[in-house]
């Protein structure tokens, strides 16, 4: 599922989901992304990624979890391969209810 940036998303404890990141419009000219990385912040260590993968353009990780009723903060950190490089960041916030 590609997300914008900014957007809660609603997720039921029992799912696996793939959260896609596009960061096609925040690079510039012949920019790429060269590395990418995932955290999650929140009220407890239920909500966890696996998988992280990413292409030039878009990053993506898979979500597991999480405790009913809570909310999460799901960050996606990329850096250029430009030199010298850039660093962009974008979160999402992942609400935990059963769907």
């Amino acid at each position: 599922m590609s997300i914008n940036p900014g957007a809660t998303v609603t997720k039921d404890p029992g799912e696996s989901l793939l959260y896609t990141f596009d960061w096609s419009d925040w690079l510039v000219g012949a920019a790429t992304i060269a590395t990418s990385t995932f955290a999650i912040s929140g009220p407890d260590v239920g909500l966890t990624k696996d998988n992280p993968t990413n292409t030039t353009t878009a990053t993506a990780v898979r979500v597991i979890g999480g405790t009913l009723g809570k909310t999460y903060t799901l960050t996606n950190t990329v850096v250029t391969n430009e030199s010298p490089t850039q660093t962009g960041e974008r979160s999402i916030k992942v609400t935990i209810r059963n769907l």
